[in-house]
């Protein structure tokens, strides 16, 4: 298939049917030159890729490789794993390097990995031993656990207080039970809540930056060829 077969279609899916590591990031790279829109709609940052061009070396894990693209809108969709703390450091690396701003927008519909859910990685591991699965320990299988029981907190969630420390408070209490429980950690998470929510609650300004009507702007766009979507599994 050639690049002016590829711009002809409106959108282009490019999804991975190897649990992982199928060269993903290079087939977006390639096609990003002719894309308004790179959307990376799941998958969380126990992964990568690494990028090479003039401004350096990066290991990209969150943030769409085609941030280094000026004319391309980056987007991190419903079905990721927000990482908010990674996704910053991985935003500072670019500032550090002299990448000019990405054009980034964030679905407040994406569901946020919070330290809780590394932690029941970790322990799951440890208990299964020699049968363990070799996890990177991300937390990335127990977050995709709670988005399908619908438990969790959204990105939309951090920006009404109320109805997150009340989501966030019901849902450590559960986890305090299955790591006290299940792992034998004595924790009290349901207590800690109220901390969490202000240390949360410390990155809205900087979500708020990321969040336009996202699903607007990529319905506008559908008719227009040179859509790129990127999936990890």
């Amino acid at each position: 298939m050639t690049r002016g077969e590829m711009s002809a279609m409106t959108a282009i899916a490019v999804v991975g049917a190897n649990w992982g590591d199928e060269g993903k990031g290079k087939f977006v790279d390639y096609l990003a030159a002719h894309a308004e829109f790179v959307v990376r709609f799941q998958g969380g940052n126990n992964a990568g890729h690494t990028i090479i061009n003039p401004f350096g070396k990066f290991a990209l894990h969150l943030l769409p490789s085609e941030v280094f693209y000026s004319g391309v809108k980056n987007v991190i969709g419903p079905g990721v794993a927000l990482n908010i703390r990674g996704l910053l450091q991985e935003l500072e690396n670019l500032r550090q390097h002299n990448v000019p701003e990405p054009q980034l927008l964030i679905s407040d519909r994406a569901q946020v990995l919070l330290p809780v859910h590394r932690l029941l990685d970790q322990a799951e591991e440890e208990l299964l031993g020699p049968h363990q699965f070799g996890s990177t320990r991300s937390g990335i299988a127990p977050f995709y656990a709670d988005k399908a029981a619908k438990v969790g907190i959204q990105v939309a969630d951090l920006f009404r207080e109320d109805r997150l420390r009340e989501r966030l408070t019901r849902f450590m209490a559960s986890k305090e039970i299955i790591l006290k429980h299940r792992y034998c950690i004595q924790e009290t998470f349901s207590i800690g809540a109220f901390s969490a929510v202000r240390k949360i609650r410390a990155v809205d300004n900087f979500l708020w930056h990321y969040m336009p009507d996202m699903s607007r702007a990529v319905h506008d766009n559908r008719a227009c060829p040179g859509r790129v979507g990127r999936g990890d599994r």
